[in-house]
């Protein structure tokens, strides 16, 4: 087996897949689409008014999951009930989300369907998800892009998507893994050792930013202001007139570094994060029943992933919609096998041939 890297945003679309190699099988993780933040803070500036999520289109209505070996179809649209003004709960899909992985769908479609002639059937499709709305709804969203109604065999709400308990996910490192929780404890303190200056000044750069507490008196997070500003970017709010683009990518900078680069430096944390869940991934590879398998996930799942292929992932973390694909080739005329990893970090466009 050959493992070729590859992490353009740009191809030549016959040099990537010439026609000595026959796909026999594609893999997809991807991060959930673009959501609304995790947390309240910042309600001095922004009271949490999102109406960006309506209850029609792809939500958790017609989608067919498995949690544990139950089978279960999920009917329900997600409703606010809890008084949060708009439409939104903190940390869900929003309709550009869906969109945004509707368009994702489409993508992959264009390139693996159509461009290269790929074909599954039903039930060669291998779907899962971690047990959170917003990747079950991304699926969904996903799913209705790359199998449309009109032009597809395969019915996309009727897929199952495999869903595991918490305790039992291998897509993130485990939560009852003492020792994954004190490398990420361990790095977390060397970080704010080491960066303890360049948080000073973005501290000192945006004051009501960082000292201004919640309704239950909390001062936020690095990320949690970087999580806040980032969704509201992507949904295209206004930001606070003190924040430019310097201070915008200071603090995806610091975020990358606190969360995500240790899986370029650290084997042992890539492997508890992420290593279960490549010896799936690997098993995976030898079935033939399983010709395309997508995964739902976080950005979480993403970065140690890429670790672990020893991809470098650059000064930004995973944006929402980033994926990584494993392709799996035959020659045509050897009929050895070519295994290929990509990369391909979305953010406002997806890969385009050139």
């Amino acid at each position: 087996m050959v493992c070729l890297p590859d992490v353009q945003t740009e191809f030549d679309f016959n040099k990537r897949y010439p026609s000595w190699l026959k796909l026999v099988q594609l893999q997809v993780i991807h991060r959930h689409g673009p959501r609304t933040p995790l947390s309240y803070h910042l309600s001095h500036l922004y009271p949490f008014s999102w109406k960006l999520c309506s209850t029609e289109g792809p939500s958790y209505r017609g989608v067919k999951v498995v949690i544990s070996g139950d089978e279960k179809q999920l009917n329900d649209t997600i409703i606010p009930t809890d008084g949060i003004p708009g439409n939104c709960l903190l940390g869900q899909l929003t309709d550009h989300g869906k969109a945004v992985m509707t368009k994702l769908g489409s993508f992959l479609k264009s390139t693996y369907f159509d461009g290269l002639g790929f074909q599954v059937a039903a039930h060669e499709i291998h779907l899962r998800s971690t047990n959170l709305p917003r990747t079950i709804q991304s699926l969904s969203s996903l799913l209705i892009g790359l199998f449309p109604r009109n032009e597809s065999s395969i019915s996309a709400d009727k897929l199952p998507v495999l869903i595991r308990d918490e305790y039992l996910e291998d897509m993130y490192g485990s939560i009852e893994c003492q020792k994954y929780h004190s490398i990420l404890a361990q790095h977390a303190e060397r970080f704010a050792r080491e960066n303890a200056a360049s948080i000073s000044n973005l501290h000192k750069s945006i004051p009501s930013i960082f000292h201004a507490p919640n309704l239950y008196g909390q001062k936020p997070s690095m990320y949690e202001i970087f999580d806040i500003l980032f969704s509201r970017r992507e949904h295209n709010l206004p930001l606070p007139k003190e924040v430019d683009n310097k201070i915008m990518d200071q603090l995806e900078q610091l975020t990358t570094n606190e969360f995500f680069t240790l899986f370029n430096e650290s084997k042992e944390a890539t492997r508890l994060a992420v290593g279960r869940f490549l010896r799936e991934i690997d098993a995976n590879l030898y079935r033939k029943d399983r010709k395309l398998c997508i995964y739902s996930a976080h950005d979480s799942t993403i970065a140690p992933l890429l670790g672990a292929f020893s991809v470098a992932m650059g000064p930004k973390s995973p944006p929402f919609a980033a994926y990584c694909t494993l392709e799996l080739f035959e020659t045509v005329d050897t009929a050895s096998v070519v295994f290929r990893v990509s990369q391909a970090i979305y953010s406002s466009k997806l890969p385009r041939r050139v």
